[in-house]
């Protein structure tokens, strides 16, 4: 039974890169707004695209990046970021093409994921962390 649980547990998660399409109908199905929030990075050579959810103050962001070494740069990027602003990583794992971390504070939950050249990334307040948690779980990553 226990082989059978660890299996399961590993069919969720996804193994290539979400499209934007896909992206824009789990979310929309979820009752998020999208929006092509791309010019927040007009000086960035790694992003290719970037589309953001919102919903009740709540915003998951897909950036689509140039090429899979350029999201792991956005990926690795993040991960400093968010760690020099006084988060330490509570949770990380790097399988393959596959990196994801997520930090808890006491004021801010934090979660990014990277797949190939994709990157799903939330800052958001604590008290989100469930609802973002059931939207990244909903998106595979």
């Amino acid at each position: 039974m226990l082989i059978v649980i660890i299996f399961c547990t590993g069919c969720a998660a996804r193994k290539e890169a979400i499209t934007e399409s896909e992206f824009i109908s789990i979310v929309e199905q979820a009752g998020y707004t999208t929006l092509e929030v791309t010019s927040g990075y007009e000086d960035s050579q790694l992003v290719k695209k970037s589309i953001a959810a919102v919903k009740d103050g709540i915003q998951i962001e897909l950036i689509i990046a140039t090429s899979n070494s350029a999201g792991e740069n956005i990926y690795n990027q993040t991960k400093t970021r968010d760690e020099q602003n006084g988060a330490s990583t509570n949770t990380s794992s790097s399988i393959g093409k596959k990196s994801d971390y997520s930090i808890t504070t006491s004021s801010t939950y934090y979660f990014c994921s990277r797949i190939g050249d994709t990157v799903v990334y939330a800052n958001e307040p604590k008290e989100n962390k469930e609802a973002v948690q059931q939207i990244v779980e909903e998106l595979g990553y």
